[in-house]
């Protein structure tokens, strides 16, 4: 179990840069219209025509699929605004259990509610971890994850790279074949990228949700919320004069508001 535990993120990961990769080579095969029957006059394509032809369709299908794996890698790497970097909208980022809001209202406690000091903490571990969560599930649950969570976590972040990676090359096919047939491919087209798009941005924010929430209970560790809570828990607890001076002014607010209102 524990080898298939390991073995599947692999299996998961390679899905997506290799679909779209492939769906970047029909994007050239309807470009190019290559005759595979016909030599090409080209030097260079006229060798790999002959390599080809050397090696038989066994090597041809390998090689296919490392090109296809390449181009769809490049693909994930130039793509980071719609791949595994998508930014979070508001509305989603809210469905996350928040572990670092338990430090920070900590640090109120101890410190001037308003100090620079806490923004400023509190913004690295945010960027810190942001950061983490685009990491793969295998090191946020550690070496020996909980079977259902790492499963679940495993396959939300699959689906959201899968989904996020074959975008751009549908696009890319729908204008080629709206521009060269008709713009009717590219209102068929729009819907299933648009309902793809949508799909990966959901099991993003599944996914944060699902790995925020393991951080709360203590399941997966971050770096980050480890940094803020050794920084809050070394500052001091505040004194028992400070506490009386607040309680002071509080009761001295009180007593001028109540004989302000005629009390």
């Amino acid at each position: 179990m524990q080898f298939l535990i390991s073995a599947l993120p692999g299996f998961r990961d390679l899905r997506p840069p290799l679909v779209a990769g492939y769906l970047w080579l029909v994007f050239l095969w309807i470009l190019f219209k290559p005759d595979i029957h016909k030599r090409p006059a080209n030097e260079v394509a006229s060798a790999v025509y002959d390599l080809a032809k050397e090696a038989g369709p066994i090597w041809i299908g390998a090689a296919v699929g490392v090109a296809a794996y390449l181009v769809g890698s490049v693909s994930q790497a130039l793509s980071p605004v719609i791949g595994h970097k998508v930014l979070l909208s508001s509305r989603a980022r809210r469905r996350e259990i928040d572990p670092l809001r338990r430090y920070v209202e900590e640090a109120r406690r101890k410190v001037n509610p308003e100090s620079d000091e806490i923004l400023q903490h509190f913004v690295a571990a945010r960027v810190g971890l942001d950061a983490e969560l685009e990491l793969p599930a295998t090191l946020l649950l550690g070496k020996e994850p909980e079977e259902r969570l790492f499963s679940e976590a495993d396959r939300l972040q699959a689906e959201r790279e899968l989904r996020l990676a074959v975008v751009p090359p549908l696009s890319a096919i729908a204008i080629l074949l709206a521009c060269n047939q008709s713009w009717w491919w590219w209102w068929l087209a729009l819907i299933p990228v648009a309902v793809l798009l949508w799909q990966g941005h959901s099991r993003n924010a599944d996914f944060r949700s699902l790995m925020t929430g393991a951080m709360e209970r203590g399941l997966a560790r971050s770096r980050s919320i480890d940094e803020l809570k050794r920084w809050v828990e070394a500052l001091p607890e505040p004194s028992s004069e400070h506490k009386a001076d607040e309680d002071g002014s509080g009761t001295a607010g009180v007593e001028t508001a109540t004989r302000r209102d005629g009390g």
